[in-house]
């Protein structure tokens, strides 16, 4: 899938993994103002690369998504969105895009500003607005960020092993 408009405002974190690793949940932070947030949709992704660059072409989407936790600035709360379990070799970028181009922000993912080390922010900007276009840093607009509040739960799958029929029975035994 090829970045396109719909990517417009879209926020990501890239993550580090390991060989053979499988996402389960994206996990975002968001906080809203009052009367802001009514139920409107978010598009969740998972995205390759967003460490060593930015994020490249859609390994999962999960479209439509009504976060269940969005409270009233200044608490932030926690959503897991389950997503289909995609695979990535040692980084991929996980975020969403808002469903509701044209109307004010309904939440506001958290962001840490100064804490130590520092993540991978990313945020893809629209043109014409006075910023440069596509995937950039969000420090470019808000000022420092060191990580945006998204991440995600995952495992390692170790790739199939060559074993004989005997030794996977005996495993049973």
């Amino acid at each position: 899938m090829a970045l396109g408009a719909a990517y417009w405002g879209a926020f990501g974190e890239g993550i580090v993994g390991e060989p053979w690793a499988v996402i389960g949940c994206v996990k975002i932070w968001v906080s809203t103002l009052p009367g802001y947030f009514y139920g409107q949709t978010c598009d969740v992704y998972v995205w390759e690369g967003g460490v060593s660059g930015p994020p490249g072409a859609v390994l999962d989407l999960v479209a439509g998504v009504v976060l269940g936790n969005v409270p009233n600035w200044p608490t932030v709360g926690e959503n897991d969105v389950q997503v289909h379990y995609p695979l990535f070799q040692e980084e991929c970028t996980v975020g969403y895009w808002g469903n509701w181009p044209g109307m004010h922000c309904a939440y506001y993912v958290g962001a840490d500003l100064d804490g130590f080390g520092g993540g991978h922010p990313w945020t893809y900007i629209a043109p014409g607005i006075g910023y440069p276009t596509g995937w950039n840093d969000p420090s470019i607009i808000w000022g420092p960020t060191q990580s945006l509040g998204l991440g995600a739960v995952y495992a390692w799958n170790s790739p199939a092993e060559a074993r004989s029929w005997g030794s996977i029975k005996a495993m049973f035994q």
